[in-house]
């Protein structure tokens, strides 16, 4: 049988975050670049382009980012896919404890554990059905973010993966609507109201605000080989 965890890393892994530049204006020092999509990218987030290391000066979503860095062409270009992560709250915990916390943010968790069905219908086109409940987070500034900061920083431009997220399940699934995709923002990720437990801390090894995603994973017979 097909597992659920190896579905949605599939999903998660094979994410096209494209960041469509489509014009390069020198500001300063940096470069302002008008986008169509900013994706997770937020101010002071550093990633690589073509092979190029670049950092987020200033970002209006999916419109602009200046960043500071070598010069680039306008065109399309492929941005690294968000950290994937399964398993209960202590292991994640444990496990990402012993990484540079630069090293898996943006990250998609999914939490565990997960029932999975058989459909009542023997002539149904999935083995399996059942939902998954994933933690879209990225790193934020507890100290000094107003609720809108979190928003403005970490929870829209997250709100771009989640979408793409959902795109890539209907591709890989073969479906045209998903029973279940819904969302909870956390403006500040702690342990405490709907969270994993009743601590009120932060939840892994860093402080970070997010998107919580349920949603529907039916798998399709024979999907793979």
């Amino acid at each position: 049988m097909n597992q659920a965890v190896d579905i949605m890393r599939e999903i998660v892994e094979s994410l096209n975050l494209k960041v469509k530049i489509t014009s390069v204006t020198p500001s300063g020092p940096n470069f302002v670049w008008k986008v169509c999509n900013t994706q997770y990218l937020n101010t002071g987030a550093k990633f690589t382009l073509n092979g190029n290391p670049y950092r987020v000066i200033s970002f209006v979503h999916n419109q602009s980012l200046t960043v500071s860095g070598p010069s680039i062409v306008p065109g399309d270009y492929s941005l690294a896919a968000p950290f994937f992560t399964h398993g209960k709250f202590e292991a994640v915990t444990n496990e990402l404890a012993r990484q540079k916390v630069t090293d898996w943010n943006p990250i998609v968790w999914m939490f565990e554990l997960h029932r999975r069905n058989k459909p009542a219908d023997v002539l149904s086109p999935f083995e399996s059905e059942g939902d998954v409940r994933l933690f879209l987070m990225n790193t934020s500034n507890w100290k000094d973010f107003a609720t809108e900061d979190h928003y403005n920083e970490v929870i829209r431009p997250l709100s771009n993966v989640a979408e793409a997220i959902y795109q890539k399940a209907l591709r890989l699934i073969g479906v045209t609507d998903l029973d279940q995709f819904d969302t909870i923002n956390h403006a500040k990720f702690t342990t405490g109201g709907n969270g994993i437990a009743v601590t009120g801390t932060k939840v892994l090894p860093d402080t970070q605000s997010g998107i919580e995603i349920f949603m529907s994973l039916p798998i399709k017979k024979k999907c793979y080989c």
